[in-house]
This record gives C-alpha cells, sequence and structure tokens, in this order.
C-alpha cells in the first residue's frame, strides 16, 4: 500500500518516540502518493460501503485509468447525472440513466415497458420471453411474470404478444384484450 514508502518501517529501533512519528508523519504525506501493485479486495461489513470517495466536486475525475506503457486510457469523471467516462482524447461520455434491467429505473422505481411473448404458463403465472430491442429483433431474455386480470381458469396461449412491465425487480404482463 504505501509501496517504496514501507522500507522505512524496517528499521526496528528510534532513539525516540518523536522520531518514529516523524517516520510515519513521512508515510502518510499527502504529497506522497498510494501505489499498490498487487490486486485489491475490498469487504463489505456492517453493511457499509467498503470504499468511501469523498471531497469531490462536479467536474471532477474520480479514477484514472493507464495502460501498462504510461498512456492515458481515461478516468471517471463525477457529473450531476453520476460518474461518466472520459476517454483518452478528452470526450465525456456520459451513460443512460442507471436501470437495474434493461429499461426499469433502478432502486425501486416503476416503468420500463416493453413486449414479451408468451411462452407457456395458466392463470395468472406465464414465462414470457421479452424482446426489450423490440419485437422485430431477436428474444433478450426469458422472465416468470404475473399476467393482471385473468379469469383463474382461463390461460392464455403460447405466442401470444403481451406488454410487459417491470416493477422492483417483478414482472406482470398484460394482455390488451385479455380483462376480466
Amino acid at each position: 500500500m504505501f509501496s517504496k514508502q514501507a522500507v522505512r518501517l524496517l528499521r526496528t529501533y528510534w532513539a525516540t518516540a518523536q522520531l518514529l512519528a516523524e517516520e510515519l508523519s513521512c508515510l502518510f504525506d499527502e504529497d506522497v502518493p498510494l501505489a499498490h501493485a498487487a490486486p485489491i479486495t475490498l469487504t463489505v461489513q456492517n453493511q457499509q460501503a467498503p470504499l468511501a470517495v469523498k471531497g469531490f466536486t462536479l467536474g471532477d475525475s474520480v479514477i484514472s485509468f493507464g495502460g501498462g506503457s504510461g498512456e492515458d486510457l481515461g478516468s471517471l469523471i463525477l457529473t450531476a447525472g453520476g460518474l461518466a467516462y472520459r476517454d483518452a482524447d478528452g470526450n465525456l461520455q456520459v451513460p443512460a440513466p442507471r436501470t437495474n434491467g434493461n429499461l426499469s429505473p433502478a432502486a425501486g422505481g416503476t416503468g420500463g415497458g416493453f413486449v414479451g411473448k408468451v411462452v407457456s404458463g395458466s392463470g395468472s403465472s406465464y414465462q414470457v420471453d421479452l424482446y426489450e430491442n423490440g419485437p422485430g429483433n431477436s428474444a433478450t431474455r426469458r422472465v416468470s411474470a404475473t399476467q393482471l386480470q385473468i379469469d383463474s381458469a382461463a390461460t392464455i396461449p403460447a405466442g401470444t404478444w403481451a406488454l410487459v412491465a417491470e416493477v422492483d425487480r417483478a414482472f406482470f404482463i398484460q394482455v390488451p384484450v385479455w380483462l376480466a
């Protein structure tokens, strides 16, 4: 963690506590950047974030990336919408809004409608292939979904298109003409 500075602690004797304090002060000096060449593992304890990055303002670089030859590969920048990426050419790449699937808002939000095709099921429980890139493209994933407003004895035939919504990681479908 202290890179080449750690060798300063190999000394086994300091004449006074003051000399040890000065040595430690030099190790933790803000002018000496910390460097670590081995992988770092962060583990969550007590449900607290394992890494806190503080003191930044909008537009600041939070993390810089460099290649093996020392070339600049870009950096993460703090923006009003969250983190964005600035490439080595200085172009700011702003990601789409945070999602917990492909189209739904993160953290307990609602929304993110798309089309799906019923694969199997009965009553209100179905397996549905999602077409998150539109019905003219391939299915992107298969999910378990609940059909809203259907007679418990009814069954939606496989191959029937439905409107799909994701709410808090649960999927709901509504076949437009299948209302009870």
